[in-house]
């Protein structure tokens, strides 16, 4: 139901970076990953500086496997939103299944020095320390 609501919002005003952000939100949840990335892109052409349609197409483009292409988009979400957790926790995460461990580092005490509560955060400081030891 939501894919025609936005298909019909695309028809009316195919510019609307929301709608084509929107639009690509809907079509990741169904799978739909090549269509997905082609609109949060289109968002993010209206809007560079669009804080969720960046961080999407990250999660678009780590979902397709495309993991180091995802870093410059969930980089500038972070830039956009620097105090976002959920920002800094996928860009961690992200640049740990890339092997930038000494980055993923940086962004999981960042997390952690502001939300200690978060337990995802402390395991994913503890893979990237690891990681990043081994490394060096």
């Amino acid at each position: 139901m939501a894919l025609v609501h936005y298909k019909r919002a695309l028809a009316g005003n195919g510019s609307a970076a929301e709608v084509h952000n929107n639009m690509g939100g809907v079509l990741l949840q169904l799978g739909r990953v090549v269509e997905a990335v082609a609109h949060l892109r289109h968002a993010i052409e209206i809007r560079p500086d669009f804080f969720a349609a960046r961080l999407q197409t990250g999660r678009a483009l780590v979902a397709s496997g495309q993991s180091a292409a995802a870093l410059a988009h969930l980089r500038r979400a972070v830039e956009i939103r620097p105090q976002d957790i959920t920002a800094r926790m996928e860009l961690a995460g992200v640049l740990l299944q890339v092997g930038r461990y000494d980055e993923a580092v940086v962004q999981g005490e960042w997390v952690l020095t502001v939300a200690p509560e978060r337990k995802e955060a402390r395991k994913l400081l503890r893979v990237a320390r690891k990681n990043a030891q081994r490394k060096h």
